[in-house]
């Protein structure tokens, strides 16, 4: 009876502890991990409209836009995301990709750099910097960003594929 009590209060406690704005964030992220970008920019959108500050929401909603090659849509939600939540290094890694992608690169890198200041592990800012770095003929700062790359990365698949690119700079 005490174990029945127990699981059953534990149950209530978690459940409310996840909001609706969240559900609605773990639901779009769901169906952008299917590849579902439309569903998932609605569930971010409800999430949105259910929190307005909920930055999580914007940037994710930014990644299903980016997705998509809405780019200006998805660079509204990165500066959104940033705007609400100055300190979350993800949203400024991705603005910083979008900048590259626009030719922005003193943006790029000023957003990669910040993004590894708030974060100094988060492997994407160090690829994406690299590849910056690459793309400007830095050759020496683009190995150094993909060796940290490896270092912090726990992705199998972005490590394969960041040894690839060493190998080829190295050759």
């Amino acid at each position: 009876m005490v174990l029945a009590a127990c699981v059953i209060l534990t149950t209530i406690l978690l459940v409310g502890c996840v909001s609706p704005a969240q559900g609605h964030l773990n639901k779009g992220i769901a169906y952008y991990d299917q590849e579902k970008f439309d569903e998932a920019i609605e569930e971010f959108a409800e999430a949105i409209e259910l929190d307005p500050e909920y930055a999580k929401a914007y940037y994710h909603r930014g990644l299903a836009y980016w997705a998509k090659t809405e780019c200006d849509k998805a660079m509204d939600d990165f500066n959104k995301a940033i705007e609400l939540d100055p300190e979350y290094a993800p949203a400024y890694n991705h603005r910083g990709w979008a900048y590259h992608y626009k030719g922005e690169y003193d943006k790029a890198m000023a957003d990669y750099n910040k993004a590894i200041e708030l974060d100094p592990e988060l492997d994407l800012a160090y690829f994406n910097r690299g590849y910056l770095y690459m793309g400007l003929g830095e050759k020496e700062k683009a190995i150094s960003d993909f060796e940290k790359c490896i270092e912090v990365s726990k992705n199998p698949a972005l490590t394969e594929r960041v040894q690839e690119i060493l190998d080829e700079l190295r050759a």
